[in-house]
């Protein structure tokens, strides 16, 4: 997974991270704890769905290898991409 955030006037952030550090059950523990707590989002996610959403990352990541997530260019020049 990468992450790459530029800025006008500040410093571009780039972050190459391994896909198996970012997508585990620990951050998924993570996510369905922060979700349990925001009760305003309406957002429950079951074990067994987190378990999946796990699986189809992975294949995603696979099949797709440079799948952007995220792209955004504002008006402002600030630039947000996150990619398999």
């Amino acid at each position: 997974m990468r992450v790459y955030v530029k800025s006008p006037g500040s410093i571009t952030l780039y972050l190459a991270l391994p896909t198996r550090l970012v997508v585990n059950r620990v951050t998924l523990g993570i996510l369905q704890r922060a979700l349990g707590r925001a009760d305003q989002t309406g957002v429950k996610i079951s074990p067994e769905q987190a378990k999946r959403l796990l699986a189809v990352v992975r294949q995603a990541k696979k099949r797709y290898p440079r799948l952007e997530l995220v792209d955004i260019n504002t008006a402002q020049g600030e630039i947000v991409k996150i990619r398999l």
